[in-house]
């Protein structure tokens, strides 16, 4: 993922550490919490003798319910519940960061039973929960089912049906959740949350209960344990005939400085006559066995007095530069060298790979029946390679794209609107 950040690099001074790992446990109560219940009755049905269940307001429920039931007991007919979940203290970490792993935890009650468990009644239906991510914003002492926000079914993942009729608890930390999670801290604005709604919502008598911020038990208030890493920058310094010092701002136990793409030091910091044109320089370090990777493309120009620093999409020309000059750069996160876009898609999509090397690769398009529809050997360029996945021939759905190479194994959920 590229940021498009000037850095105010030195030359010298204070180091620091190049990783810095770090686990967080979020776990709101009522007045930071963030998550309501949204219900709607069928035929627009009146809870009171003016307002439907979809016209009202319950961000203080004390449960995260996911139901389709009858409510005979106000004269209506069926009634569906989903609810939305935000944790607003992701914006707390830093949006660079790189999230290694996430544990979502969601605790039972005895407020209302399950539907699913062993020895159910047979009237009653299983209540597997799909959890997407959530698109648009929304209020908690606001949010109604008409104004329910949008979703992306993009990493969305399944609650199995529950195994007991109360007090049933959830934990998942599965991949679709951590690239849910990472979305949200690398874009901070879009740190919408969840939403929980039923599988299958008809027919009626299913019902999934956990308990939410404002239940009275602290215990079993909604819990979010994340892990994550951010690294160090490095400084340089040189001038417009490519004359280069590259400094690690971190005390690393191991180094690895390449330049487009070949190792050229393994010290903290050295010397580099860069050559006209592009030059992607790289360094990956450790501390206590977690690794990351920075990197700044500087494009050296035919003048003399040129130098271009790589800005985003764009090129910024810096001319006049004196020797020692600062360069400003484009942090690079090597973790995020392959992107599939647009996803959805109506019609193509598009694969961008970062490469620090040649390499073929194979990609494959699977789909939910496990089967191999497409298949493609491409030849990897070093640097950004853009490829055009055609989409016309495939019913709208989800599948599998799967890149596979020397040093490439990803994998992720794609779509076809």
């Amino acid at each position: 993922m590229k940021k498009n950040i000037i850095i105010a690099l030195l030359c010298a001074g204070s180091f620091i550490s190049s990783v810095q790992a770090q686990t967080v446990t979020f776990k709101p109560n009522a007045t930071i919490g963030k998550d309501a219940e949204i219900w709607m009755l069928d035929n627009n049905c009146l809870v009171d003798s003016i307002h439907t269940g979809a016209e009202l307001n319950y961000g203080n429920a004390p449960q995260i319910k996911m139901a389709v039931w009858t409510y005979g007991s106000i004269h209506c007919g069926k009634g569906t519940s989903r609810s939305l979940l935000r944790f607003d203290q992701l914006n707390t970490i830093p949006s660079t960061a790189t999230i290694t792993s996430v544990e979502l935890r969601l605790y039972g009650t005895t407020l209302e039973s399950n539907t699913w468990y062993t020895g159910h009644p047979a009237s009653f239906y299983e209540n597997s929960v799909l959890v997407s991510r959530i698109t648009s914003a929304w209020q908690e002492n606001t949010v109604t089912y008409n104004t329910r926000p949008s979703t992306t079914t993009v990493n969305s993942f399944i609650i199995p049906a529950s195994t007991s009729e109360y007090s049933w608890n959830y934990s998942n930390s599965s991949n679709d959740l951590l690239a849910m999670v990472q979305y949200m801290v690398s874009n901070p604005d879009q740190n919408y949350g969840f939403m929980f709604q039923l599988q299958t919502e008809n027919p009626y008598y299913r019902r999934m209960v956990f308990a939410s911020s404002d239940y009275s038990d602290s215990t079993l208030w909604p819990e979010l344990r994340v892990t994550y890493r951010v690294c160090g920058n490095f400084s340089m310094c040189g001038s417009s005939d490519g004359n280069f010092n590259f400094d690690s701002y971190a005390s690393s136990p191991f180094y690895i400085w390449t330049i487009n793409g070949n190792i050229v030091a393994n010290t903290m910091g050295f010397h580099y006559n860069l050559e006209q044109g592009n030059n992607e320089v790289c360094l990956t370090s450790t501390l206590n066995g977690d690794t990351c990777t920075k990197c700044v493309t500087i494009n050296v120009g035919n003048g003399t007095n040129n130098i271009m620093a790589k800005q985003g999409k764009n090129e910024t020309l810096v001319s006049n530069v004196p020797q020692g000059k600062i360069i400003p750069g484009d942090i690079i996160e090597k973790d995020e060298m392959i992107k599939i876009y647009p996803n959805p898609t109506k019609h193509n999509w598009k694969l961008y790979v970062n490469s620090s090397k040649k390499e073929d690769i194979d990609i494959y398009i699977i789909n939910m029946n496990g089967d191999k529809i497409y298949s493609s050997k491409e030849s990897l360029n070093i640097g950004e390679n853009n490829l055009i996945l055609k989409s016309d021939n495939y019913k709208n759905g989800t599948y599998i794209l799967k890149v596979k190479g020397n040093t490439i194994d990803y994998s992720q959920k794609i779509i076809k609107e």
